[in-house]
């Protein structure tokens, strides 16, 4: 189903049973409990058409995504998405790439790769790495990937491609460290559900939608 033009929706990307790309999937529930009814919380395993359906039309979409670039795992990093056809002047390839690198069980994918700087906190230009270095600093360049088949970057240019994308589109990836088969997150992707659900329900609150009571846990 897809989202009106004002809604918010929250989309948690993953598989919970590959260990540390499930760290979405235990977002998923906190997030539920802590912001408003209006605001839908969806569990996605990634595949592009499913992606696309969620966010289209939404005024906003948050994505919660585990990722592979080298960095510490537990590390949360914040890319704003362009969401346009031309990104800071530049128009964006249809081959390539938002995260570049290897994606699980794909092999190397094809396209460019938007590679660059540190993006925390900042609107990923032409040229910036999906991931860039550690939330809050500077650090080095690095390659992010999805650590599943399906990857944000194909679900954009999808999105574009159709015209079926949200007004404003922001990702909080997690890094992984961790991808055995089986359920169940490493020590630190584990402390760092608590930041990335804070992090993200405030993300939706400036975004006009305040928090709502806490609900059940069911």
């Amino acid at each position: 189903m897809s989202a009106t033009a004002s809604a918010t929706v929250v989309l948690c990307v993953g598989n919970p049973f590959r260990r540390d790309d499930g760290v979405a999937a235990a977002v998923a529930g906190p997030a539920r409990r802590a912001l408003p009814p209006e605001v839908r919380v969806m569990e996605l395993d990634g595949e592009p058409a499913r992606v696309v359906e969620a966010w289209a039309g939404a005024g906003l979409a948050v994505v919660v995504d585990a990722a592979r670039s080298g960095a510490a795992p537990g590390t949360i990093r914040r890319i704003e998405v362009p969401t346009g056809d031309d990104v800071a002047g530049n128009a964006l390839a249809a081959g390539d790439d938002l995260a570049g690198g290897e994606v699980a069980g794909n092999g190397r994918v094809g396209g460019a790769g938007l590679a660059g700087g540190d993006v925390a906190g900042n609107d990923l230009a032409a040229g910036d790495d999906l991931a860039g270095g550690p939330t809050g600093g500077a650090g080095p360049a690095r390659r992010a990937t999805s650590s599943h088949g399906g990857s944000l970057s194909d679900a954009v240019r999808l999105g574009r491609a159709l015209g079926r994308m949200p007004g404003q589109l922001v990702l909080y990836a997690v890094e992984g460290g961790d991808f055995a088969d089986g359920p169940g997150l490493s020590g630190p992707v584990a402390r760092a559900v608590p930041g990335v659900t804070a992090r993200l329900v405030a993300e939706v609150a400036a975004a006009g939608a305040a928090p709502g009571p806490r609900r059940r846990a069911g």
